[in-house]
């Protein structure tokens, strides 16, 4: 009888513990909703710091560029226009004589050996000989003048944001914001 009854208290205990342990798989499910909701918060949150830094670095500092511009045009060319839509920069301008041509070349290498901008795309769209409105000398032949319009894609490696690169241009916010994020741990 002493067994039995230490038989049946055993299996009273045992009862209690499965008892308890029912509620283990319903526990286990909702921490593995749990967890695939937060891995999936991460990843989101990881996709959309991706896209900050992206748009952050993809905004090209105009210090930068305009020194470039300065640090490379040729003596003889006057850039009129600069304009930038999407990853292509446009520009206009004149190019004095004598050798307008060459100095229109001149620009165009220039750019293309430019760290900001892909060489290959460097191209002259529209070169035009005019007369120009301000006369030469009395008795001499009319002056002309050359214009020009001329394309350019940005670098790749120029978004990649090259620290030493936009401090030598004088681009200390752009240089900034990559040290910062450079700190917190979003770029190599």
């Amino acid at each position: 009888m002493l067994v039995w009854l230490g038989f049946r208290f055993r299996l009273q205990v045992l009862d209690t513990e499965v008892a308890s342990l029912a509620d283990v798989p319903v526990q286990v499910k909702a921490l593995k909703g749990e967890l695939e909701a937060s891995i999936g918060r991460v990843i989101k949150l990881k996709a959309v710091n991706k896209g900050l830094v992206e748009g952050l670095l993809a905004v090209r500092s105009g210090s930068a560029l305009l020194t470039q511009l300065s640090l490379i045009n040729p003596a003889g060319i006057q850039l009129t226009n600069g304009d930038v839509q999407g990853n292509t920069l446009t520009l206009k301008g004149l190019a004095a004589d004598p050798q307008a041509f060459r100095r229109i070349n001149a620009l165009q290498l220039q750019l293309a050996n430019s760290p900001l901008f892909d060489a290959s795309t460097a191209e002259v769209v529209k070169v035009s000989r005019e007369k120009s409105p301000v006369q030469a000398q009395p008795g001499a032949a009319p002056a002309t003048q050359v214009t020009f319009e001329m394309k350019v894609e940005f670098s790749p490696a120029a978004q990649s944001a090259n620290l030493a690169e936009l401090q030598r241009l004088g681009a200390e916010g752009m240089a900034q914001r990559l040290i910062v994020l450079r700190r917190a741990g979003v770029l190599p």
